[in-house]
């Protein structure tokens, strides 16, 4: 996949992408699933507010293997070198893992 000058443009606007139906449903019902399941794990990685209800879970690539298949999906991979440069310019970690 070749970003185009417009989805780079976004890019620097807003900080993200977006590529609408780049997953099927039944994979996005699946991606959901998991973010439930995650939300109730017990883990450093995922945030709660001062009421115990879950904020937000950070690197589940590393540790859930539903979302280690999507952030190396071939859909999504080729995407990332050509917008944040070759892997020894210097990048926050987040955006190289």
């Amino acid at each position: 996949m070749k970003l185009s000058s417009e989805q780079l443009k976004a890019f620097d606007e807003q900080g993200y992408l977006f590529f609408p139906n780049c997953f099927s449903e039944e994979e996005i019902a699946l991606l959901r699933l998991e973010a439930d399941n995650i939300l109730k794990l017990d883990r450093q990685e995922v945030w709660r507010e001062k009421t115990g209800a879950p904020r937000t879970a950070f690197a589940a690539h590393t540790f859930n293997p539903v979302f280690d298949l999507m952030a190396h999906h071939p859909r999504l991979v080729p995407p990332k070198p050509f917008t944040f440069g070759p892997p020894q310019a210097p990048r926050s970690r987040s955006l190289e893992d």
